[in-house]
């Protein structure tokens, strides 16, 4: 249980950290440098190279502390690359940049880190199983904790 437990958690905590960093660094250069596809921004303002450095960065430093940097900077980079990936799919769609979408929301950051990730170190299917139904509890949770903080604009 004790294996599990820390598998669990250096997958996760890298993962979930470097999705909260971006919010914190408000960043000047977004990823999609103001272009438009078909009047529709590629993946809105708040998706910014800042974020995305800084994100990928703070897996690689949670990733030391679980005894693999690579391993964390990977996941990390995972992370944000699904979420990424999740606001163009969201630009395409008609929701707006900061909108709530439901079930994706908690599980593109999730996927992006796993299938990442697995491209350096092998995770069990246990912990993917723990991660898919546990952090999508978690990431409400911490939007709201966000939101009272003043720091995200919607509460989940």
């Amino acid at each position: 249980m004790n294996e599990l437990l820390f598998e669990v958690l250096k997958w996760g905590v890298p993962m979930g950290l470097a999705n909260m960093v971006p919010v914190f660094i408000k960043g000047t250069h977004p990823i999609d440098f103001g272009k438009e596809i078909r009047g529709k921004r590629i993946f809105g303002k708040g998706k910014t190279l800042e974020g995305l450095i800084s994100g990928t960065f703070i897996g690689g430093i949670i990733g030391l502390l679980f005894g693999n940097w690579q391993l964390g900077l990977v996941i990390g980079l995972g992370s944000l690359l699904g979420d990424i990936f999740e606001s163009f799919l969201k630009r395409r769609v008609g929701i707006k940049s900061g909108q709530p979408w439901w079930g994706f929301d908690q599980l593109d950051f999730v996927i992006g880190a796993l299938i990442l990730g697995s491209f350096v170190e092998p995770i069990s299917r246990t912990a993917i199983i723990i991660l898919l139904i546990g952090m999508p509890i978690l990431h409400p949770l911490a939007n709201y904790i966000g939101y009272k903080l003043k720091i995200k604009k919607n509460k989940f």
